[in-house]
C-alpha cells in the first residue's frame, strides 16, 4: 500500500521566515511519544515528537514528524534523524538545529566540566530540567542564542576525547561497543561514502582512525549546509539499509542508522572545515536527567470529608509503609474520605502498584505519591545514624510540597492505626500551629541528671518549657498557618543549618513551642522496651507517665519508635498488631523474607565469632591486625591508643575515611531505614 502523507500543520511555529536583522532560527527539539517531557518557552525551540506515526494518544498538541514528507516509521531505527528528515523537507528556516528532549546546547559564559558516563559522556550533567538550569545554561534566552548562531555557520557539539573514555581511537570504541554496533556495518557505510562521495571518503577513514567523536546528532547550521548533510547523511543510510540485515539485532542494536548517523555528522564536518572556510562554534552539551513534565501542585483528593495524611517513605521501607497504610485503610469508615499521600524520591513502580492494589474497592481512599527528589535537590540533610534516612526531615516541608492543603495528619511509616483516622481528624486546630503527643519517655531523660539532656533542650534548642516537648513521629499541623508563620527559606536554612540529636523532632520543638495543641496521648503511644524506653519511663514525670500507663492498655496508634521493629523481633510488645495487618499485604512475603534474612546474619556472625576464638579464622582488616601487632589488646599502648584516638571521635572518623580510601571492600554500606 502506498504511504499516505499528511499535511504539515499551518502553526505559528512554522510561519516566521526572518528577515535581515532577525535571521529564521529553527532549532527541532526531538521528543519521545512514551514521555511526556518538559519543553523550553523559547520562540527558537520548536518540540517534535519523534515517531510520532506510532503515537495513539489522544489530543496531543505537539508537532509530530508524520506529516509532509516524512521518514517516520523509521523512529525505531533512525531515532531523532526521522525528525531531521522532516524538517528538511518540510521546513524553510534561515538556521536549521537538532536536538534532544534531554539534550541541550548550553549558551552559558562559563567554562563548564564535561562528565564521563554511559548516556552522557562528554556533556555537562544536570539533575534537574527546570526554570534555574534554563536560566543557567541560557536556555529561555532568544536574543542571546540568536547573536550566537548567528555569527558562525555551524554551531556543533564540541569534540569529545575519546581517549578520555579508555580508548585510542574512534573506530576502537565502536568496534569494542558491541551493544550498539556490529563494526562491519561501519565498514559497509564506509564503502558507501567512497562510492557516491569519494572526495569525502579520506575524511571518513582519518576521522575514525582520530580520537575527537562528535556525538548525539546535536548542530544548528545555516539553510545551505543543512541541506548538504542531509543530502549525504541520508543518501549514505537509505544506501546502508539495502546492504545490512538487522532482522537479528537487539533493540538497541537496531538503531545503528541513528548511531552512524552521528558519525557521519563528524565525518561530514572533518570535510567541510579542512576544504572550505568554515566558521564553526563548538559547544557543550547540557544533559538533563530528570526531564518529565512536573505535574501540577496536588490539590484536596476529595471535595468534601477529606482526612489528608502525609507519609514519607524510601524505597527500602515501603513494605512497612505498606502495612501503615493498610491499617489506615481497615480502620477507616465510609462516611469519611481518606487522603492519603506518600513522599517520596526513589520508590520503585512494583513497590508503588502493590501499595495502590489495597485500595482496590475503596473508593474513599486515594492513594497518590509526591515525588520530591528536585524539590530537595539543595537541602544538606543531617543523617546522624544509619537507620535514618532524608525522608525523616520531610515533615518541616509538607506545607510546601502541599501548598493547596490546609492542614494534614503527618506521621511516621513505623505506625499501626487501630482507630479510625477520621477522628483525630476532627480536633480543631484553628487557632494553633499543630496538634502533637507529648515524649514522655523524653521526659524521663530531662529528669535523668545524668545526661545532659535537659541543657540540651533549654541552652541548645532554646525551648523554654521542655516539659512541653512533644513526639514527631505524629504531628497534625496546621500548614496553611505554618506557611504564614515560616517562610520556606526560614525552614531550609534550619534544615541545612542545624545538626540536632532527634533531627526533626528536635526541629519541630524549636519552632511550635507555645503553638501545640496537645492530643490524647492514645493517638501516638511508643511501645515499651526493656533497657532505654524502660529505664527513661522510670524518671518520667509521675502525672505523665500514669497517662502513659493508661494509653497503654488501648492506643489508637502503636507506634515502633525504637531500634527494635516486630519485623526483626517478633517478640516486641504490640508486635502481634503489626503480624496482623502485614499478612493483609501484597508485602508480607518480602517481610518475612527479610527478618530470616537478619536473623541467619545473627547466626553467621555468631558462627564467625566463635570460629575466630577459636582460631579457626581469621577476617580481621589489614589496619585491625596492624593495630594488634603494634597495640596488642591489654596493653598499656592500646589504652593509651584509645584516649589519643576514641571510637566515634572525629578522629576516628577521618582515619577511618582515610583507610576506606585504600581500602573500599572494607566499607559497610548503609541501610536506609527511615524511623
Amino acid at each position: 500500500m502506498e504511504k499516505q502523507y499528511k499535511p504539515v500543520p499551518d502553526v505559528e511555529a512554522l510561519r516566521y521566515h526572518g528577515t535581515l536583522e532577525k535571521p529564521d532560527i529553527k532549532i527541532f527539539v526531538s521528543h519521545r511519544i512514551d514521555q511526556d517531557s518538559e519543553t523550553i518557552d523559547n520562540p527558537l525551540y520548536i518540540p517534535v515528537r519523534c515517531g510520532a506515526v506510532y503515537d495513539d494518544r489522544e489530543n496531543v498538541t505537539m508537532l509530530g514528524d508524520d506529516t509532509g514528507d516524512n521518514i517516520s516509521e523509521k523512529r525505531f531505527t533512525y531515532n531523532e534523524l526521522t525528525v531531521q528528515y522532516w524538517a528538511w523537507k518540510n521546513v524553510q528556516a534561515d538556521y536549521y538545529g537538532l536536538c534532544h528532549y534531554r539534550r541541550y546546547f548550553s549558551f552559558a559564559t562559563e567554562q563548564l566540566n564535561a562528565d564521563i558516563g554511559g548516556s552522557y559522556t562528554g556533556c555537562v550533567k544536570e539533575d534537574f530540567f527546570n526554570w534555574n538550569t534554563e536560566e543557567k545554561y541560557g536556555l529561555n534566552n532568544d536574543k542571546l542564542m540568536s547573536e550566537c548562531i548567528s555569527k558562525s555557520n555551524i554551531t556543533i557539539f564540541e569534540p569529545f576525547d575519546i581517549r578520555k573514555a579508555g580508548f585510542q581511537t574512534i573506530k576502537q570504541s565502536m568496534s569494542m561497543d558491541a551493544r550498539s554496533f556490529d563494526y562491519h556495518d561501519m565498514e559497509q557505510c564506509i564503502e558507501i561514502i567512497k562510492e557516491l562521495y569519494p572526495e569525502i571518503y579520506p575524511y571518513a577513514k582519518s576521522y575514525l582512525e582520530g580520537y575527537l567523536v562528535i556525538f548525539y546528532n546535536c548542530f544548528i547550521m545555516s539553510r545551505e549546509l543543512f541541506n548538504e548533510l542531509c543530502d549525504f547523511e541520508f543518501s549514505v543510510l537509505f544506501k546502508l539499509e539495502d546492504k545490512i540485515d538487522i532482522s537479528k539485532y537487539s533493540l538497541h542494536k537496531q538503531r545503528i542508522f541513528g548511531l552512524i548517523g552521528e558519525h557521519l555528522v563528524g565525518i561530514w564536518l572533518a570535510y567541510k572545515r579542512f576544504e572550505f572556510d568554515l566558521s564553526v562554534d563548538e559547544r557543550k552539551v547540557v544533559y538533563f536527567d530528570n526531564i518529565n513534565k512536573r505535574a501540577p501542585d496536588l490539590t484536596p483528593a476529595y471535595n468534601k470529608d477529606n482526612v489528608t495524611i502525609v507519609l514519607a517513605s524510601s524505597d527500602y521501607f515501603a513494605p512497612y509503609l505498606g502495612v501503615c497504610i493498610k491499617s489506615i485503610i481497615a480502620t477507616s469508615t465510609q462516611s469519611h474520605n481518606y487522603d492519603l499521600i506518600v513522599l517520596e524520591r526513589e520508590i520503585s513502580d512494583v513497590n508503588k502498584r502493590r501499595i495502590l492494589s489495597m485500595k482496590s474497592g475503596f473508593p474513599n481512599i486515594s492513594i497518590r505519591f509526591l515525588n520530591v527528589r528536585e524539590k530537595v535537590a539543595n537541602l544538606h540533610f543531617y543523617i546522624n545514624g544509619d537507620r535514618l534516612s532524608q525522608e525523616t526531615y520531610y515533615g518541616l516541608l509538607t506545607s510546601w510540597f502541599l501548598p493547596n492543603h490546609s492542614k494534614a495528619i503527618i506521621m511516621d511509616c513505623d505506625m499501626i492505626v487501630r482507630k479510625d483516622m477520621a477522628e483525630l481528624y476532627a480536633n480543631d486546630i484553628s487557632n494553633v500551629m499543630a496538634g502533637a503527643v507529648r515524649d514522655v519517655v523524653f521526659y524521663g531523660l530531662l529528669n535523668d541528671t545524668q545526661t545532659d539532656t535537659y541543657d540540651y533542650v533549654t541552652k541548645e534548642l532554646g525551648v523554654r518549657n521542655p516539659y512541653n516537648y512533644f513526639n514527631g513521629g505524629l504531628v497534625f499541623l496546621n500548614m496553611e498557618k505554618f506557611r504564614r508563620t515560616f517562610s520556606l527559606d526560614k525552614i531550609s536554612e534550619c534544615i541545612n543549618k542545624y545538626k540536632l540529636r532527634i533531627v526533626d523532632q528536635d526541629m519541630f520543638n524549636m519552632l511550635l513551642e507555645d503553638n501545640v495543641m496537645f492530643l490524647d496521648p492514645r493517638w501516638n503511644h511508643m511501645i515499651v522496651i526493656d533497657g532505654w524506653v524502660k529505664n527513661n519511663l522510670s524518671y518520667a514525670p509521675a502525672s505523665d507517665y500514669l497517662r502513659f500507663e493508661e494509653a497503654r492498655k488501648d492506643p489508637y496508634i502503636i507506634h515502633y519508635a525504637n531500634v527494635l521493629k516486630p519485623w526483626n523481633d517478633p517478640t516486641v510488645e504490640f508486635a502481634d498488631d503489626f503480624w496482623a495487618i502485614a499478612k493483609m499485604t501484597p508485602f508480607y512475603e518480602t517481610i518475612i523474607y527479610r527478618s530470616m534474612h537478619e536473623i541467619t546474619d545473627v547466626l553467621h556472625q555468631a558462627v564467625f565469632d566463635v570460629g575466630q576464638y577459636a582460631g579457626l579464622y581469621d577476617r580481621r582488616t589489614g589496619a585491625r591486625k596492624v593495630a594488634d601487632f603494634f597495640f596488642p589488646k591489654g596493653s598499656k599502648r592500646r589504652e593509651l591508643l584509645k584516649k589519643i584516638i576514641p571510637k566515634g571521635s572525629k578522629r576516628w572518623a577521618i582515619l577511618k575515611q582515610i583507610y576506606y580510601v585504600f581500602n573500599p571492600r572494607f566499607k559497610r554500606p548503609m541501610r536506609e531505614d527511615i524511623m
